[in-house]
């Protein structure tokens, strides 16, 4: 009998880093589950253009918020070996922590759907990886984006705890991208002024993330890591 291929669950896989890691993980020669929420995007434009690649990509719509787990049990239904998850899911919206509502939604999805997912994982799964998306420029408490920083920081944290417990037959790792893509309504010209900021100057390839991405999956004596890949960021601004 033939074995199922090795596939990856990505979560918010339809545009930005989620459409590239599908492409990486394609590249790296897994299948793909693709879970999405409200549309398939640059994903879905992309896959009707590459009917090769479709073959290997199964698209899962679902709301985080509501019930993450199932995602798992739906995914394990396909005609594929769970071996990998990747978080990468997120609400990235202004906020602080005086809206309780804004603050239970970002975590909802950026925290509470992450480890939901890894628990299922690991019970349904048994043995593989899974990579966390967290971000580089967290620490700052000040700004409107409050919520976001503290979901992720969380995350950060929620990973090297993930790793410990869900050892020896799965491995937890993150990746903390820092100024790689412009934010949603912002230019390219935005993005070079945010990099100036870092310690490097200049904004992160999206293909420097994948790097960091292959590594992790590749490395199996790697856990409990972050892989900043963020011009050197988390170390502070430039003055």
């Amino acid at each position: 009998m033939k074995r199922a291929p090795d596939a990856v669950l990505i979560t918010g896989s339809s545009r930005r880093l989620g459409f590239a890691f599908v492409k990486k993980s394609l590249a790296m020669g897994l299948s793909v589950v693709a879970h999405y929420h409200t549309g398939t995007h640059a994903l879905g434009s992309w896959l009707r253009k590459n009917p090769r690649a479709r073959q290997r990509v199964h698209l899962l719509r679902a709301d985080l918020s509501a019930d993450p787990g199932e995602l798992i049990d739906r995914a394990a239904t396909l005609p594929v070996r769970l071996a990998g998850l990747v978080n990468n899911a997120s609400i990235f919206t202004r906020g602080d922590l005086t809206s309780a509502r804004h603050f239970a939604d970002t975590m909802a999805t950026n925290l509470h759907a992450p480890l939901a997912l890894a628990r299922e994982f690991h019970r349904v799964a048994g043995t593989g990886w899974i990579i966390n998306v967290t971000d580089a420029h967290v620490r700052p408490a000040h700004g409107p984006y409050q919520n976001y920083r503290l979901s992720k920081l969380w995350l950060s944290e929620l990973t090297g705890h993930l790793a410990f417990v869900l050892a020896p037959k799965v491995r937890v790792n993150g990746i903390a991208p820092g100024p790689v893509l412009p934010p949603p309504g912002r230019s390219a010209a935005y993005l070079r002024s945010l990099a100036r900021k870092t310690p490097l100057g200049r904004p992160v390839p999206v293909g420097c993330v994948m790097n960091a991405y292959a590594f992790l999956v590749e490395n199996g004596s790697v856990t409990g890591q972050i892989i900043y890949a963020d011009s050197g960021w988390h170390l502070g601004n430039q003055p």
